[in-house]
Formats: C-alpha cells, structure tokens, sequence
C-alpha cells in the first residue's frame, strides 16, 4: 500500500526538466503575447489620434524569431514595422505611410511608464501620395501614370522636387505653393521625391524616431491622466513662402 519505501518522489533531472519546460512556456507566453499586446495598443494610439483612419503595428522582424524576450536582457528590440492609411496632416493626406525600425533600444522599469523607447539604429519611411490627394491640395486636376504627374486640364507634365524641407510642384513655369514635407512627427529624415507607377513616393533612411510613433509606443507620462499630443501637424518652424497660387476653399498656408 503506498509507494516503496526507497521512493523520494521525482529525481533532480525530472524537476530540471519540468523547470526548463515552465520556462520555455513563460518564455513563449511573454514573447508572443507581449508582441500582441503592444501592436494592438500602438494601433489604438495611432488610430486614437484622429490623423490616421487604420494603422497595422507588427513587433519583431520574424514571428519565429524571438523578439521581446532578449531585449529584457538589454538588447535591442531587431524590428518594429507599422503601415498607416489616410494621414491626415494640415492641408496633405497620406495615402499610406509605411515605417521600418531597426534596433529599437527599450528600458523596463517598474513606473506609469514600464517601458521607454531610447534610440533606434535606423528606420526608413515610405509615404505614398494618390493623385486626388495632390489635387485636393493643388485645387487643379492631377493625373499620375507611368511615373509622371500631369496637372490642369491640359495635362501638363510637373516636375517635383523637395528643397528645404518642402514639395516644390513646378508644371511649365506655374509653381504652386510648396508643401511642408519634412515633418518630424511623421519623417526620421528629410525625404526624397520621386513618382512609381501612379503614386507620388516620399522616402528617406535615418534613425530619428517619428514623433508619430514615439508617442504611440512609448506614450508621455501623464500623471496617471490618458491621453498627450496629438496634432501632426508640421512644427511651427517650417514655414511656406507666401504665393499667389491658393490652397482649396480659400484657405491660407500655414506660418
């Protein structure tokens, strides 16, 4: 009746085993529902802000590659990606606006704020621009095909161009007003013009972290109080040269 009595339970290779398993399921449960909850709450925050009609966050370069787990030993976070539809920004609507980060370094403390972005390695940027968006703001008729923007009803060929921070269109000597383009709450860098197919492309490659989404994945300490910025607008340092051509509805340009 019983166990022998020689038995002293489960030897110390079994309760290693059952250890190392507990682990390993601790492990998974962190990495794969820490990436799940931070991407539907960093697309919440995004969407939340009112400038941008859906956002898709995914955390980790691989879904097979561990991710989270390393950065709580103090490496960097290999990958954050997050594509945006319809951003809103002053007169301008993104279309799409797709972020790559890299080596996103994270600090964990126990605080209102338990994890910290500090830095990225790099990041690039792709903000794609349709043709009624850029008419909407021209207040004239835009067709872009075959790589090439054609403006009016004549179907003028422009020619863009970003110099100091702004959109320059230029259709036959007819310049219209320049566009503020190198915001820092949506740019890591100051981006790079150029028309694909039927969309207009700003691109750039740098490593600082958009104000857009810092505050989305490491939201600003409010005192226990939800919520923080939320205009995305472009800093009140960047300003537009005055010109005779107007934006759509009478408005005026910023600054």
């Amino acid at each position: 009746m019983g166990g022998k009595k020689g038995d002293k339970g489960p030897g110390l290779v079994t309760k290693l085993v059952r250890l190392v398993v507990v682990l390993v399921v601790l492990a998974v449960l962190v990495e794969f529902g820490g990436r799940l909850g931070a991407s539907v709450a960093a697309e919440r925050a995004i969407v939340g802000t009112g400038r941008a009609a859906s956002a898709d966050v995914t955390v980790g370069a691989q879904p097979w590659r561990p991710a989270l787990v390393p950065t709580l030993a103090g490496r960097p976070l290999d990958q954050v990606s997050a594509e945006l539809t319809d951003v809103k920004v002053e007169y301008l609507t993104i279309d799409s606006a797709t972020y790559q980060l890299d080596d996103v370094q994270l600090s964990y403390r126990f605080s209102t704020r338990p994890v910290t972005i500090g830095s990225i390695g790099s990041g690039s940027v792709r903000l794609e621009l349709s043709a009624g968006s850029l008419a909407a703001v021209l207040g004239t008729p835009v067709e872009v095909a075959d790589g090439q923007v054609l403006v009016g009803r004549d179907r003028v060929p422009a020619r863009l161009a970003v110099a100091d921070g702004l959109l320059q269109v230029d259709a036959a000597g007819q310049e219209f007003t320049p566009l503020p383009v190198d915001d820092p709450d949506l740019l890591m860098c100051p981006p790079a013009v150029s028309v694909e197919g039927d969309r207009v492309v700003l691109s750039c490659t740098g490593n600082r972290l958009p104000a857009l989404l810092a505050r989305a994945l490491d939201p600003p300490d409010t005192g226990g109080t939800p919520g923080g910025p939320t205009n995305l607008g472009p800093p009140n340092s960047v300003t537009v040269p005055s010109t005779t051509a107007p934006y759509p509805d009478g408005a005026q340009p910023p600054g």
